[in-house]
Parts: C-alpha cells; sequence; structure tokens
C-alpha cells in the first residue's frame, strides 16, 4: 500500500467503511515511517503446507505492492500474493491450495491479473477459498476464481463494486490563505483536482472510469463463477454484503463451514460434515438415483441436453439441491449446453 492510494483518482475495490477508517490514520504517517525504518517485517503471514496442502493467507486491506502504509495498516500485496501462489503451484510438495481470505477488498491495482492467474490454475491443481470473516469487493474478485468456495457462518461475502474518493480542499486553502494554480497540457490532466469542487464533467469522467473497472470485475467473476455477467450484476454486483448461507444462496459461494473444511475440500475433492447446506458429497451420492431416473424416463433431461436451463430445474428438483449445486453438476455433464447458453446470453439472444 503506497501513498498515492490515497491521493484523488485512485480507485479501490473495498467497503466503505472500511476506506474512511484507513483515511482517518493519514495523520500519523510520520509513525509509520519511523516504522518501517525499523526492523519490523511485513511478512507476517507466511504460507503453510499441511498434508501437502498450502494455506495461503490473504488477510488485510489488499494493495499491489508492499510499502510501509502496510506496516501502519496491515494488508497483503498482490505481487506477494501471486507469488506465494506460483511457488504453490509449481511446488511438488503441494497438491492443493487454500486461500484463506479475511478481507475488506483494497486498490484494484492488479486485482485483475491474479484472479486470472489463480482461475487458470485450476486447471493443475485444486483451488479453494475461504472467506474467513470477510471476503469482499477486490479480495471477493480474488477468491471468486478458486474451484469452490466455502464460507464461515458469519463471513461477510461480496460487496461487488468499485468506489473513488474526491477531496475538496479549497476552503481550507482559502482559510489558510493558500491558491493553487495548476498548469498542464491536456483537458483532461487536470480533472478531479482537490483544488476545487468536482465539477458535473469531472464527476461524469470519474463515474465512467468506475464503470469501466466494475465491468471488468463483473466480467472476470463470472468467468470464474461460471454464470452469465447479467446474473452477476442483478444478483451478486450491487455491492451488498451477505452473511453465511445467504452468500451460499446467492450463488457467491458454494458451502458454509470452517478452515477444516475448506482443507479437507482440497484435499479430498468432498466435505464429510455439513450441518447447513447439501453438500457436493451427498449429491455425488445420488447420483445412481439420477442415472435411473434417466433409464425409467421420469425426467427430460436426455431431451433437454441443448436446454442449460431446463437441465439445472430438472436436476434441482430432482436431487433437492441448491441451485448453484445444480448449475455445477450440469456444467460438468453438459458442458455443450452450457457454453451455448452463456454464448446466448452474453449476445442478447436471451
Amino acid at each position: 500500500m503506497d501513498y498515492s492510494d490515497f491521493t484523488t483518482g485512485a480507485m479501490w475495490g473495498v467497503s466503505q467503511t472500511y476506506l474512511e477508517s484507513l483515511f482517518s490514520y493519514l495523520p500519523d504517517l510520520k509513525t509509520a515511517k519511523a516504522l518501517a525504518s525499523s526492523e519490523i517485517s511485513t511478512k507476517n503471514n507466511p504460507p503453510q503446507i499441511k498434508n501437502k496442502i498450502a494455506i495461503i493467507p490473504v488477510y488485510g486491506p489488499l494493495s499491489k505492492q508492499t510499502s510501509f502504509l502496510s506496516i501502519l495498516f496491515g494488508g497483503a500485496s498482490i505481487i506477494d500474493l501471486e507469488k506465494n501462489f506460483s511457488e504453490a503451484i509449481n511446488s511438488s510438495e503441494v497438491k492443493a491450495i487454500v486461500l484463506d481470505i479475511d478481507s475488506p477488498g483494497g486498490t484494484v491495482s492488479g486485482i485483475d491479473s491474479l484472479s486470472k492467474r489463480i482461475f487458470q490454475a485450476r486447471q493443475k491443481k485444486p483451488v479453494i477459498a475461504f472467506g474467513n470473516g470477510s471476503m469482499a469487493s477486490a479480495a471477493y474478485w480474488i477468491g471468486s476464481a478458486a474451484d469452490k468456495i466455502v464460507v464461515e457462518r458469519t463471513a461477510q461475502v461480496g460487496g461487488i463494486g468499485v468506489l473513488m474518493v474526491h477531496h475538496d480542499w479549497s476552503k481550507a486553502d482559502e482559510k489558510a490563505g493558500l491558491k493553487r494554480t495548476f498548469i498542464a497540457a491536456g483537458k483532461y490532466k487536470t480533472v478531479g483536482n482537490s483544488a476545487e469542487p468536482l465539477s458535473r464533467e469531472a464527476r461524469n469522467i470519474i463515474k465512467s472510469q468506475l464503470a469501466y473497472i466494475h465491468d471488468v470485475m463483473l466480467t472476470d467473476i463470472s468467468r470464474n463463477r461460471g454464470v452469465i455477467k447479467q446474473t452477476v450484476e442483478s444478483k451478486m454486483g450491487d455491492a451488498q454484503i451477505f452473511i453465511g448461507k445467504q452468500a451460499v444462496d446467492a450463488g457467491l459461494a458454494d458451502y458454509v463451514g470452517d478452515l477444516g473444511a475448506a482443507v479437507e475440500l482440497a484435499s479430498t475433492g468432498k466435505i464429510s460434515e455439513q450441518e447447513t447446506i447439501r453438500t457436493e458429497s451427498s449429491v455425488n451420492q445420488l447420483k445412481p438415483v439420477f442415472l435411473a431416473i434417466k433409464k425409467t424416463g421420469e425426467t427430460q433431461m436426455e431431451n433437454n441436453q441443448n436446454d442449460f436451463l431446463a437441465l439445472v430445474d430438472d436436476y434441482q428438483h430432482h436431487f433437492k439441491c441448491t441451485k448453484t449445486e445444480a448449475i455445477q453438476q450440469i456444467m460438468k455433464k453438459y458442458p455443450e449446453a452450457h457454453r451455448k447458453y452463456i454464448e446466448e446470453a452474453n449476445s442478447g439472444r436471451r
């Protein structure tokens, strides 16, 4: 986290209340600089490997790289996270990865590339994200790239949005007897500067920039979760926070459980004990029934094999599972129907 992250024009994928608390600490930057010159290490949360499962902590506000402000606020560096993740993916001592996430989000720079890296790595090793308290905004952008998401019962999940803060210091400058004059080449070089109130034109420019980043965020999460972008936008992407099972019901997560459950899922592909929702292991137990139903003609799933939504509805009806579980199972069994559905939805034909 760098000082420039707090200047006008920096885009944040973080909860508003947390961002406000970060700004409240800014008067103590001298203290932070003193700490930065000391021997205090910012790497307080190194990855751990247990039974060939790498647990990578993602704690605190996210920023692209470590600086003295990271010591003041705590937090995780995207560069360090990407390094830790790459080492785990390439290590022969690691068979699966758990991202242990307790973060309100942070600056958006670097999040897109890390999310893509995690998504692509799923082809090589299982990756599970665990919502350990908070997995919001940019932190959810990262977590959504995992194969599966486990959240604790009280975890705050979602907050899919982008914000920017503009400071108008014109009145303070006037009281101090100061007048700042910007001399620049280029019409928009000083747009949104802090020496004057935010104009309507500047506000519209900033809003368009935020809308662009938000669209990138929605597109990535759509890819990561295997749903159309419109679904993310309407049901997940309005910056609402969901708690525990609410996140599962909304499709932002797959299971409610603890870190042990996330590690078990990474190791075995299933969770043995679940009290709050049906697990994938229980869905697997119904596969013989599913085959029997197909053979006796009691479902139209074979006839509907090109209609993705019909397949999902049939599966959910017969197995009494959540819609998220039904979608995941149908995606695996009928990938062509899912591909066709995504193409039609994105082209506006649905």
